[in-house]
C-alpha cells in the first residue's frame, strides 16, 4: 500500500503527532510526506490571531507548489491543526488544489479541546466523500498519552 500524508503544522505539534504515526507503520506500507508550506508568515501572537481570523473567514492561502499528486497513492492522510473551528487555512487552500485528485482518505486532527467535528465535516464536504478513519488528539490527549490511539489508527488503515 502506498500512503501520502499532507499535513501543515504551525507549532509542530501536528509535526509530532504525523512523525509518530509514520514510525507505527509497517514496513510493507510505502508512506510520503507532503508538508504544506505557507506563503504566508504566521509566527508570533499577532500573526496567530490574524490566522484564526482567516480561518473564521475560511479564506484561501497561498501556499507553495505541491509536489505529490494523491491519485498516485492509494491513500491520502490530511493532518490539519484546528484553528477556529476548522482546518487550519493552508490544509484549505491544499484540498482546494488536489480535492478532485484523492483516492481513499483518511484524517489526522489537532486541538485544544474541540472542533473536531467541525474539522472533519468540512474536509469531507471539500473532498465530496466520507473519510475511512480520523485521529483526533487533544491537548489532554498529549499530556496524557496517547499511543493507543496512534496504534488504533493505523491499525485500521493496514
Amino acid at each position: 500500500m502506498n500512503i501520502l500524508i499532507a499535513y501543515y503544522s504551525r507549532t509542530n505539534v501536528t509535526a509530532t503527532i504525523i512523525n509518530e504515526v509514520v514510525k507505527e507503520f509497517s514496513d510493507e506500507i510505502n508512506v510520503d510526506i507532503e508538508v504544506i508550506k505557507d506563503k504566508k508568515n504566521r509566527n508570533g501572537s499577532i500573526n496567530y490571531l490574524l490566522s484564526v481570523i482567516d480561518a473564521v473567514r475560511r479564506k484561501n492561502t497561498e501556499i507553495e507548489n505541491i509536489e505529490k499528486n494523491p491519485s498516485d497513492y492509494d491513500l491520502l492522510i490530511i493532518g490539519t491543526p484546528v484553528w477556529a473551528a476548522t482546518m487550519a487555512n493552508p490544509v484549505l487552500a491544499y484540498l482546494n488544489q488536489i480535492k478532485d485528485n484523492v483516492n481513499d482518505f483518511a484524517t489526522i486532527i489537532t486541538a485544544g479541546s474541540s472542533g473536531f467535528e467541525q474539522t472533519l465535516n468540512d474536509i469531507e464536504s471539500i473532498i465530496g466523500q466520507k473519510v475511512i478513519t480520523t485521529l483526533n488528539i487533544s491537548t489532554k490527549d498529549r499530556q496524557s498519552g496517547y499511543s493507543e490511539k496512534i496504534a488504533n489508527f493505523v491499525k485500521k488503515l493496514e
